[in-house]
């Protein structure tokens, strides 16, 4: 369970805390120590995602987990993965449609690649344009819930993505990540403030060399 858990923070602390993951884990690029430690190797593939990007694949998760189908039709639209023109209630009843059957698999067979799977479906029907990061993020979820069930063939992949989808929102998103955020936008603006003062002062000498 200790080495399980331990894999599944690292590969959710690559995707939204680095928003740069190792895009090929299968087991042969993954190897645990004695003291439990997870290793891997083979970088050859690796995988990107903006943090716009994470943003909204945990807002996606978290709705599915809550199963609020509504809110994770908006996070689509917000995202613009789907055409304005779209109907949200149309999309939210399409994404019940593909949710509810994974989650009514038993606890064991439950699988966030296979519902990304499955929302890749109807990517036609709504005119969605294809996610290159998001395609390769679901192969390589897809490998990690392989070497997770081989560890633990009951384990609900659920139970153990959510905790980290929540703990990563809040961390981001909550008063605490927010004014961090703030913070350092604050810091970029007077960098830049500073640079302008150069700049000014630079161009009133070149005028006076002039005259």
């Amino acid at each position: 369970t200790l080495i399980l858990n331990r894999s599944w923070e690292f590969f959710f602390k690559q995707i939204f805390r680095d928003g740069f993951f190792h895009a090929d884990m299968h087991p042969g690029n993954v190897f645990i120590d004695p003291a439990g430690n997870i290793a891997v190797v083979d970088f050859g593939i690796m995988g990107r995602l903006s943090p716009e990007s994470r943003y909204y694949l945990a807002e996606m998760i978290r709705s599915f987990v809550r199963k609020d189908y509504v809110r994770a039709a908006e996070v689509h639209f917000e995202a613009g993965y789907v055409p304005k023109d779209k109907s949200v209630a149309l999309f939210a009843q399409a994404l019940r449609s593909v949710a509810e059957p994974i989650f009514g698999l038993p606890q064991s067979e439950i699988s966030v690649a296979k519902l990304l799977s499955q929302l890749f479906k109807i990517t036609r029907q709504f005119e969605m344009e294809t996610q290159p990061q998001l395609l390769m993020l679901q192969k390589t979820l897809m490998m990690a819930e392989g070497m997770a069930r081989t560890l633990d063939p009951e384990v609900n992949i659920w139970n153990l993505a959510g905790p980290h989808v929540e703990s990563w929102t809040k961390a981001e998103l909550g008063v605490e990540g927010r004014l961090r955020h703030l913070a350092k936008d604050i810091r970029h603006f007077l960098s830049r403030i500073s640079d302008l003062v150069s700049l000014a002062e630079e161009s009133l000498k070149n005028n006076k060399k002039s005259k």
